[in-house]
């Protein structure tokens, strides 16, 4: 019977002329994936920050080599623009930067935000939302949902 679970990621980006803020909850599993992948290394960052109340530098999932051996193909072999780095705007030389599904504590739902994303216009983040959108599909697809494959083979001699 195939597994026709469903993964759901809320990605909410407010803006105004001084700040924009994108509000992220992704699937426990999803941050599961993350963490087991970075073997729960953590690093701060010194330009994203969470606004959740007060603002502090944000947490995220370190970029291990484990990590960068499962997720450097994937990002490699999507024919999307994407690049991976904490810290770094949302939007560079027109790749998207999927380092944001890191951010420890997504699966509660979060608040980031960076001063240099509000250099990118309405066009850029929608297509900033829809990209992340079809790299988390694919991650959840082929690497994250649990899949069960059977077979039976019968042959006569």
């Amino acid at each position: 019977m195939p597994n026709n679970k469903k993964c759901q990621i809320e990605l909410e980006i407010r803006r105004n002329l001084e700040q924009t803020d994108i509000y992220i909850k992704i699937p426990p599993k999803f941050e599961s994936f993350f963490k087991k992948l970075c073997k729960n290394q953590k690093q701060t960052s010194t330009m994203w920050h969470t606004t959740n109340g007060t603002q502090k530098s944000a947490k995220f999932y370190k970029e291990t080599e484990n990590y960068k051996k499962v997720i450097t193909p994937r990002i490699n072999s999507m024919c999307l623009s994407l690049f991976d780095d904490y810290g770094k705007s949302l939007i560079q030389n027109n790749e998207n930067n999927i380092a944001i599904l890191r951010t420890v504590g997504a699966s509660k739902g979060i608040y980031v935000t960076a001063k240099e994303w509000s250099n990118a216009d309405n066009i850029d983040f929608e297509k900033y939302v829809r990209t992340l959108a079809d790299f988390a599909k694919n991650l959840w697809t082929n690497l994250i949902s649990e899949k069960k494959v059977t077979a039976k083979i019968t042959f006569q001699i």
